[in-house]
């Protein structure tokens, strides 16, 4: 179920700000609502889950930077969360949580840009795939 967290992780960290956004609903769809606080302190399980692998423990680091940025509401949170990996036992979280503390003290004018969402998959023509001109 690990592979499962870190692609919930990311995805979450790409567009948790759409999660949270009730105007995004489709038409027939449950009315469920997920605030800033819900989509981070799920993230933040992640990163106290004993079990986890290391490389979900670092999506999950890497989607709370980028929410911190998204998430007004929740800075203060994200950065606790932040402080906490970088007493991490783990060098390689550890590492992370200290770099995207560096950023977030730069200030939004570096942060935003830097953890802004990845852009859409242009994806390429079959001839452009096959090498035909």
């Amino acid at each position: 179920h690990f592979q499962l967290s870190a692609v919930a992780a990311w995805v979450l960290g790409e567009y948790g700000d759409v999660v949270v956004d009730q105007s995004t609903r489709l038409r027939g769809e449950v009315n469920t609502v997920v605030s800033e606080e819900d989509v981070v302190k799920l993230l933040e399980s992640i990163l106290g889950d004993i079990h986890a692998p290391s490389a979900v423990k670092q999506t999950a680091i890497t989607a709370l930077a980028k929410l911190g940025v998204r998430f007004k509401t929740q800075t203060r949170a994200v950065r606790g969360a932040m402080d906490k990996a970088g007493t991490s036992a783990n060098v390689e979280l550890q590492q992370r949580a200290s770099e995207f503390c560096r950023i977030f003290d730069a200030g939004p004018a570096l942060a935003a840009p830097l953890l802004e969402r990845l852009p859409p998959f242009v994806m390429k023509s079959k001839e452009a795939l096959h090498g035909v001109a």
